[in-house]
């Protein structure tokens, strides 16, 4: 129980059973009792049922005898599902990264020591697998790490989109890097650099200039091959351009490109709200209003709707908790577009071509009147019902064919 646990991980170093622990990425164990994250919040650690020996049936109880606080350890707890009437839904489930075992020629999995660019930032942190210590598996300081930017990026093969946030991860490695192992030679295998920005620039000077540090271009993964030598150090071959580079190397890291979450697709079939090309969920308009859906209450935030910085995702919080605050005020009333479609009732044929096509679910069909019903809440604008009428039933407000029509004879007078 948060409200009663103080914190003291009393419990956490008598527990029997341990597993992978997924914050590390599986580079360390946890115990079936723990702190999920340490230093987050609330201060209290939870007890894993997939790992727990009580919940497989045996009567593990040493954790509770271990707990100084009387209640605290609860193993009768129970899921419970929430019901809320909410006015708005920000949507920020965040992106995953590019599973780095569908490019097989980089060795990811196959070797030891190499890593995505997560994994790697887990290994450089305080709190992570090694408390900070830039180590290979056995245990010693490399010599040599090879960085690979756009691990599944800018490829045919793969994804043809640029994640953006890669190379800024590249260079701020090269500097950590350089902290903790000064004498490690550095190489960057790249297909561009992307350093926008008024400071990202200068941390990407500070990794060209780095006498530890060389540059290597190469166009797509499969002019990368990484192998491992009998002596354990891992050998890239980089075939870009009719040249033929090699080099041996402690530790790789890639930076695979971020792509949607799993369970993206599903949520957005629930929430009705839709995808882009890349996955992503698609935002309004991606110029001046990135985040808003496009079914009007649903809002955007963080990299569930492109790949972005820390930075660009607060701001975009941000954002989409401004326009939710200043729309839903105790009192004012909402401000509906005056630009809606609408159906002349005594032409509708109830033949609900247009619910299908409707991006927006702003169509309803009222039974008893046999008609279609635009809700003016929901509705953008956009015309697609209006085309797809077959009896020309529906038409757009302030978009008329008329008013298109006189227009057109306007311009062409």
């Amino acid at each position: 129980a948060p409200q009663t646990c103080i914190g003291c991980a009393e419990c956490i170093p008598v527990c029997p059973v341990s597993a992978k622990n997924p914050v590390n990425n599986g580079l360390n164990e946890k115990k079936a009792i723990d702190f999920f994250f340490f230093g987050g919040l609330p201060n209290a650690p939870f007890i894993d049922p997939k790992t727990c020996l009580r919940f497989k049936g045996e009567s593990c109880d040493i954790c509770l005898k271990a707990c100084p606080m009387e209640g605290a350890v609860v193993y009768g707890d129970r899921e419970e599902i929430l019901e809320r009437n909410v006015g708005a839904i920000i949507v920020a489930i965040g992106s995953e990264l590019y599973d780095c075992s569908r490019l097989p020629e980089l060795g990811y999995g196959r070797f030891p020591d190499v890593y995505t660019s997560l994994e790697f930032e887990r290994l450089l942190a305080a709190n992570g697998p090694t408390t900070g210590a830039l180590v290979t598996r056995a245990g010693a300081a490399p010599k040599s790490v090879a960085i690979v930017h756009c691990a599944g990026s800018l490829d045919e093969r793969h994804k043809k989109y640029c994640s953006a946030v890669c190379c800024m991860s590249a260079f701020k490695f090269n500097h950590l890097i350089g902290k903790k192992a000064p004498e490690a030679g550095i190489t960057h295998f790249f297909k561009t650099v992307v350093a926008a920005g008024k400071e990202e620039a200068e941390v990407y000077h500070h990794a060209l200039h780095n006498p530890k540090s060389r540059f290597v271009q190469y166009r797509e993964a499969k002019e990368l091959t990484v192998s491992r030598k009998p002596d354990g150090a891992k050998e890239i071959v980089c075939s870009a351009g009719g040249r033929e580079e090699r080099g041996d190397y402690d530790m790789v890291v890639l930076c695979p490109a971020m792509v949607p979450r799993a369970g993206a697709a599903a949520l957005g079939k629930v929430l009705e709200i839709g995808s882009d090309k890349t996955g992503f969920f698609e935002e309004l308009n991606g110029r001046i209003d990135a985040t808003k859906s496009r079914v009007k209450g649903i809002y955007l935030a963080g990299t569930c709707q492109a790949p972005m910085d820390i930075q660009k995702a607060v701001s975009q919080g941000a954002a989409a908790s401004g326009s939710v605050l200043s729309s839903l005020v105790e009192g004012r009333k909402l401000e509906i577009e005056p630009v809606t479609a609408e159906v002349d009732e005594d032409r509708c044929s109830a033949c609900k071509s247009c619910m299908s096509v409707c991006p927006y679910k702003a169509i309803a069909f009222d039974a008893e009147k046999e008609v279609a019903h635009v809700n003016p809440v929901l509705c953008v604008g956009c015309g697609t019902c209006v085309a797809a009428c077959p009896s020309g039933a529906i038409k757009g407000k302030h978009f008329t064919q008329d008013q298109i029509f006189a227009e057109i004879e306007g311009v062409l007078a």
